[in-house]
């Protein structure tokens, strides 16, 4: 099953079932980083300290709220709500409304916002060093207002009017008082944000109403000089008598104005001077109240009389000078008189909006104490981490699959060292002795169940490595095979064995040499124990070019076996590279058809590379999900730098399970597989 992946002539295709076989392979590793990982997390997650979230709704009204304006609200909702909300949004979240839930509902005495000391500090008192400092005063606000802002949160609810103001606490009543206490601190800020803005407002009108009033103060001044200044020559001159008596009247007004004053002030005073005798203070403020309303009154009809008089004036027989300055003097008066009230009214109404300011906002849902803990959510985070394992055990299972650890599969073995697999070797039981003891070797199925797999395979592995040869085998000159692997315990020696079994057994002339003098193993196998061996003839002055005392002969078949009976010393590279053991090759081509030599693993120690420039034929042997595909390319490589350029490289794959060993003193140990 194939997926494309790219296009063009560039296209590539993703194995899908290739996949799918790696993760089935590695699946006990994929389950072991889940179940691992699982158990890991669940302590985690279950350790951590439950968390509660409340959430207290506010809603925001955009329209202008004026408590005296007979409409009560103006305005309509508009394009600009949407910014104003996001404003809103931002001011809940600011230190003021903050600070103001901290003072008003006494959060620096909740637990869960109560100020830490820091790491440095706990570290310092685990060990005993000095016990740590809690901060106080603006220290320990500040750090109040820190946890506060790091447990806080408002949010807007989509495109609605409505922020939702959520926190976060150790306990379900402490993470709803906050909410709360954050809700009504953001609407007192609102509500004291309108006031400022009034008395703001106020400030700047008061000087301006100072000023007003004296303007109007001295126009008027100085209208009634000069209207007093020239009374008496209009009533002399034009016998005006009603002027006269407007003059009267206005001064009788007056009079009664300073008494009514003098009797307020009194009142104000609690004195109850002019009243005959000292008042309650209900009857006194009753008193005052209709004082002020007189006072009012005689107010306006001092301003009436002084109109009246001032226009009779004007039609008065007056030098026309005269009335035009009056006249002027007049509209000036006029004009400050409208001023000044237009100011007073503004400033009246001010201070009235100061006193019955409401907030845009209100609570429309306060928070309650959940039911449950907002963190740690246990199902959510376990599912993510068992998703997260999931994926780390899968890349861990290529990484394994493809870097470090073994080949298990054709496919996978072609495509990393680019060379086709002539078999795979099968895992095979060693079969059972005449005594009923299992056979030391599991070559030995290979006559004891010649249908096997195990046998079958290596049949395969003798077809492929005819089908390499420039020239067939028992064309007159015999074929050296060398077996070669990249490391120990790749089961080379029973491979060796068992396709030496194969040879011989179709009737050829086969000699199977032990090339590994640093730990011979094909003696063990074969349980054969001659008196001498390949070390022994090479060490040795024998002038035979094939040491026919030293062969012994396979209990299994007619092959003949040229054993290394003892280990080897150090530099025994030099005994493979003699003329001895040139010459034995070279007789040995003359007397057998095939040759078969188990050399030493190329990539541990150099001996099998002096044996790879005499070989017909290279069989490389890589133990199934064992040997590291680094290692394997490397030993390849240099088979490829060492043989011929026209001799084949046979890939085998070995599914036989093998004891290890452990290296010692640069050898390595001894394989029994």
């Amino acid at each position: 099953m194939l997926a494309r992946r790219g296009g063009g002539m560039g296209d590539q295709y993703v194995d899908m079932r290739a996949i799918l076989d790696v993760l089935r392979r590695r699946a006990p590793l994929i389950l072991g980083v889940l179940v691992v990982g699982l158990a890991l997390s669940s302590l985690v997650v279950f350790s951590l300290k439950p968390a509660y979230t409340a959430s207290a709704l506010v809603m925001v009204d955009p329209t202008r709220k004026d408590l005296l304006d007979p409409n009560g609200i103006q305005g309509a909702a508009g394009s600009g709500d949407s910014a104003r909300i996001d404003s809103e949004v931002e001011i809940a979240n600011s230190t003021p409304v903050l600070l103001r839930a901290i003072d008003d509902a006494k959060l620096m005495e909740e637990p869960h916002l109560a100020p830490m000391p820091g790491l440095r500090a706990r570290l310092l008192a685990l060990l005993r060093i000095a016990e740590p400092a809690m901060p106080t005063g603006q220290a320990a606000r500040n750090a109040v207002l820190r946890n506060l802002d790091a447990t806080v949160s408002a949010r807007r609810r989509g495109f609605t009017y409505l922020i939702a103001i959520s926190a976060e606490a150790s306990t379900p009543d402490g993470a709803a008082r906050i909410a709360n206490a954050v809700a009504e601190a953001y609407i007192r800020v609102q509500v004291q944000s309108k006031v400022q803005s009034v008395m703001d407002a106020l400030d700047m009108l008061v000087p301006r109403l100072a000023e007003a009033s004296a303007a109007l103060a001295a126009s008027e001044s100085a209208l009634d000089l000069m209207v007093g200044g020239n009374l008496d020559r209009l009533v002399a001159e034009s016998d005006r008598q009603d002027i006269a008596k407007l003059q009267q009247e206005l001064d009788a007004v007056l009079s009664e104005r300073a008494r009514m004053g003098a009797a307020l002030e009194a009142l104000e005073r609690g004195s109850g001077e002019g009243m005959g005798q000292t008042s309650p203070a209900d009857i006194r403020e009753d008193a005052a109240a209709l004082l002020r309303v007189e006072l009012a009154a005689n107010r306006s009809l001092a301003a009436q009389l002084r109109d009246d008089m001032r226009s009779a004036m004007l039609d008065g027989a007056l030098p026309p000078e005269v009335l035009t300055d009056i006249y002027e003097m007049q509209q000036a008066a006029a004009l400050a008189r409208t001023n000044y009230e237009r100011l007073i009214g503004r400033v009246n109404d001010l201070r009235a909006q100061a006193d019955l300011q409401v907030a845009d906002s209100r609570v429309a849902a306060a928070a309650t104490p959940p039911e449950r803990a907002s963190f740690p959510n246990v199902r959510m985070m376990l599912f993510v981490a068992g998703v997260a394992l999931l994926g780390i055990g899968a890349a861990l299972a290529f990484i394994v699959e493809n870097f470090i650890g073994g080949f298990t599969s054709e496919a996978q073995l072609e495509a990393v060292t680019r060379r086709k697999v002539a078999s795979v070797i099968p895992q095979q039981k060693p079969a059972k002795r005449a005594d009923g003891a299992p056979a030391n070797s599991a070559a030995d199925s290979v006559v004891a169940a010649p249908l096997s797999p195990f046998a079958e395979s290596l049949r395969r592995l003798r077809l492929r490595v005819d089908q390499g040869l420039a020239r067939g085998v028992g064309s007159g000159r015999g074929m050296v095979l060398v077996v070669t692997s990249s490391v120990p315990f790749e089961g080379k020696t029973t491979t060796a064995i068992g396709l030496a079994r194969v040879y011989a057994a179709s009737g050829l002339k086969v000699l199977l040499v032990d090339g590994d003098m640093r730990r011979p193993a094909v003696h063990q196998q074969l349980d054969i124990r001659p008196s001498g061996g390949l070390f022994d003839y090479l060490a040795g002055n024998s002038k035979d070019a094939v040491p026919v005392s030293m062969l012994s002969q396979d209990p299994l078949s007619e092959a003949a076996v040229l054993v290394g009976t003892r280990h080897g010393e150090a530099g025994s590279e030099q005994l493979l590279t003699s003329t001895a053991f040139l010459r034995l090759v070279s007789a040995a081509r003359e007397t057998f058809d095939v040759i078969i030599i188990d050399t030493p693993p190329v990539g541990v120690v150099v001996d099998g590379i002096y044996l790879l420039d005499m070989a017909d034929a290279v069989l490389f042997v890589v133990r199934w999900g064992s040997t590291a595909q680094q290692d394997t390319v490397r030993a390849l490589d240099a088979v490829e730098s060492a043989k011929r350029a026209d001799v084949p490289v046979v890939l085998a794959i070995n599914q036989q399970k093998l004891a290890r060993r452990r290296y010692r003193g640069g050898y390595y140990g001894p394989e029994t597989g």
